[in-house]
């Protein structure tokens, strides 16, 4: 039984991971039954997990592209500042509500990415100039892409070596408007995915058939894209790197031998299509350098006609996730 911080989970732990990836609203019955344990074994396991930092928190993945939002991606560079100007920043940028994603980088051109989750390019424009007008001394290079696709391959934890499913979210002309108390359970929902319906429903004031009702809809219209666990890349003992391309233009099989071989490497979690300096990103957890040096070398074989530029870094720590 896990006990301590530790990398090295059992194949009973890593199936429960995978059934919280899978679906991190079920119950833990139904957990206990697909991976052979006892109900309560599986809810000792998972406070475990949770406990020693492996399991952050469970998140409701939302296609912000369908509630009208605009997604970009921001990269800054500072100049040589003290560690508390970086705090005073960095806890600036968690209560930025626009910030959907952020992290600290390391080994690379860059200090920080952004994420930014908007609705105009007046909100955009605020964005920038609330941060310059504080800390723009301190900017010695930014770069704006706007991200206009984004695909998540669900983790098998290295148990299931095979293809893996591709959550895609991108920009539509189909937009869907939610009411008041649809925005409400959509906010809920994403800061906890395993709040249960009963709570939500007592904090909506609305019955629990209505509560269900409306988390359906939300499911049906694909505006919520699941369910899953959030862990942390450092208490696995991992590394998480992002790598950033201009590419040529690509026809639609050159995409689907791209994706094929992403769908194969079970450490690649996110890629992005963008407009800008990079035309396309891959977000990559690792066991080790090596085996992300060894992922680069592979992907230059197969794909060194498509490359036009490349770049990379190692996130170091996340500093904001929020889908909603």
């Amino acid at each position: 039984m896990l006990e301590k911080k530790t990398d090295k989970l059992d194949i009973k732990d890593l199936k429960i991971l995978v059934e919280l990836e899978n679906n991190s609203r079920q119950s833990y019955g139904k957990i206990a039954k697909k991976v052979g344990l006892s109900k309560e074994v599986v809810l000792y396991r998972i406070k475990n997990l949770e406990k020693i930092g492996i399991i952050r928190k469970y998140i409701t993945p939302v296609d912000i592209y369908k509630l009208g939002y605009l997604v970009y991606s921001v990269l800054i560079k500072f100049y040589e500042i003290p560690k508390e100007q970086e705090n005073i920043i960095y806890e600036y940028i968690k209560n930025c509500e626009s910030v959907s994603w952020a992290a600290v980088c390391e080994s690379g051109s860059w200090d920080v990415n952004l994420t930014l989750r908007i609705r105009s390019a007046y909100e955009l424009t605020k964005f920038f100039e609330d941060f310059e007008n504080k800390f723009g001394n301190f900017i010695a290079e930014k770069e704006l892409m706007y991200t206009y696709s984004v695909n998540y391959f669900k983790r098998n934890f290295g148990i299931d070596k095979q293809e893996r499913t591709i959550y895609q979210m991108s920009e539509t002309k189909e937009k869907i408007s939610l009411t008041k108390n649809e925005e409400k359970l959509l906010h809920l929902i994403a800061a906890n995915a395993r709040k249960p319906i009963t709570d939500v429903a007592k904090e909506l004031s609305v019955s629990l058939p209505t509560a269900i009702s409306m988390l359906k809809k939300l499911e049906n219209e694909k505006i919520i894209q699941g369910y899953r666990v959030f862990t942390s890349f450092a208490e696995r003992g991992y590394s998480y790197y992002k790598l950033w391309f201009r590419l040529n233009a690509l026809s639609k099989k050159d995409w689907d031998i791209v994706y094929s071989f992403l769908s194969f490497n079970e450490y690649v979690l996110w890629t992005s299509h963008l407009i800008g300096s990079y035309s396309f990103s891959i977000e990559i957890e690792v066991p080790s350098a090596e085996e992300f040096r060894s992922f680069i070398n592979r992907f230059k074989e197969k794909f060194h006609h498509l490359i036009k530029k490349r770049d990379s870094f190692a996130v170091s720590k996340e500093i904001v996730l929020r889908y909603f």
